[in-house]
């Protein structure tokens, strides 16, 4: 979300899916964020959670209340009418003018960068050929080896370091480096990567916060200690130097 300009999490799991976001939408109470942002809203007992004020209204519309409402009380509901939608979404498909992989005159460096986001390591490899591997998005400044690193893709990261050389320290117009990504979702195998590959574990992003800082940031949102391994190895990493 923070790269939208609005920020924070909607859930305490990220990367789960379930109906977490409903019963946070419903159950909680939710108030006007005071800051420098564009208008957001959190829940006034933690000051942890946030919804947009399009989220909102699916809580205060009565035609979308029903649903979300729905769907807070009963998580196979949601289950199921999430199933028919996206199951009908992909049995349609998309206009070929919609379609990252078929629009006309596609940049290979961008197709590059959205098959090392979604980790198909054999298109990353047929592309590397025709493209600037080492480009940065012009929207965000961010490399292959970032979206890689964010979505926990270790075989591609291996690969975009070891037999591409990317710039394992490269920073996005945020300030982070591909071992922030890793560090903020607590992709261990990526962040040991990073590590062994010489990743700097000082530079600080916008925010001015090292990837260890990161990740202690986000532990409070984690599941199953995930982020109390990544910090030990961060903090490991430290010691050693």
């Amino acid at each position: 979300m923070v790269r939208s300009g609005f920020d924070g999490p909607w859930t305490n799991t990220p990367l789960t899916f379930n109906n977490e976001y409903f019963k946070n939408l419903m159950d909680l109470e939710w108030q006007p964020r005071n800051w420098d942002g564009p208008l957001q809203y959190e829940d006034v007992a933690t000051k942890k959670l946030m919804m947009l004020p399009t989220d909102l209204a699916l809580k205060t519309d009565p035609s979308f209340s029903v649903y979300s409402k729905q769907y807070a009380d009963d998580e196979c509901s949601f289950f199921s009418d999430f199933q028919k939608a996206f199951s009908k979404l992909l049995a349609l498909g998309t206009p070929p003018c919609c379609s990252n992989f078929t629009r006309p005159h596609a940049d290979p460096s961008d197709e590059f960068r959205e098959y090392c986001m979604h980790g198909s390591l054999e298109k990353v490899m047929q592309l590397s050929s025709v493209a600037n591997v080492h480009a940065a998005e012009a929207s965000s400044g961010r490399t292959a080896l970032h979206k890689a690193a964010y979505w926990g893709h270790t075989h591609v990261v291996a690969y975009l370091v070891d037999t591409l050389g990317l710039n394992v320290n490269a920073v996005d117009f945020n300030g982070d480096t591909p071992l922030h990504d890793a560090a903020r979702f607590a992709h261990s195998a990526v962040v040991e990567k990073l590590i062994v590959s010489q990743s700097s574990l000082t530079i600080a992003n916008k925010s001015n916060q090292t990837p260890l800082q990161v990740a202690v940031e986000f532990s409070s949102t984690s599941t199953a200690n995930k982020h109390d391994v990544v910090i030990k190895m961060l903090k490991d990493a430290e010691n050693r130097i």
